[in-house]
């Protein structure tokens, strides 16, 4: 038996229906799977430092350098190759790290033997670290990232 028009639409719209609904209950619980897709591999890392106005700090920058953490849980980084500069406070910067995927910072007073600075690091715009107090020209402010490997913030730089 045939159905009249009318009714072989609203069949057919409500068998689409069913169909729809049966891709898409499993498209929404594995929407939230999609950040496994996602490409995590930093490109940038950005830096900022603040502290008293005109005061001057020297920082290391790395991106050739190994680091590893040693039995006593401190990270352990020995580099390669670096840049030396000079920043006046406040300062910030961007810094490309797609070819190497990691990143060294070592900054010390340059004026005083003590200083009073806020850091802040983000890569690709995902927070770091964000930290206050006071860095020293003997004992430097130092932090390493590198990627997909777990390091300790106590950094010790290997000659």
């Amino acid at each position: 038996m045939r159905l009249p028009f009318y009714l072989e639409i609203i069949h057919v719209s409500f068998m689409q229906k069913q169909h729809f609904i049966a891709l898409l209950l499993p498209a929404l619980a594995f929407a939230p799977a999609c950040q496994i897709f996602e490409d995590l591999t930093p490109e940038n890392v950005f830096f900022r430092m603040e502290g008293e106005a005109g005061s001057s700090v020297q920082l290391v920058l790395s991106t050739e350098f190994v680091a590893g953490v040693n039995e006593i849980g401190v990270t352990q980084v020995q580099v390669f190759r670096s840049d030396t500069v000079v920043i006046v406070l406040p300062a910030d910067t961007i810094i490309s790290i797609a070819r190497y995927r990691q990143f060294f910072l070592e900054a010390a007073p340059l004026s005083s033997d003590m200083m009073n600075v806020s850091v802040l690091v983000e890569i690709d715009g995902r927070k770091q670290v964000e930290e206050s107090g006071n860095i020293f020209r003997i004992s430097p402010w130092r932090y390493v990232y590198v990627f997909n490997q777990p390091l300790t913030r106590s950094v010790e730089v290997v000659l």
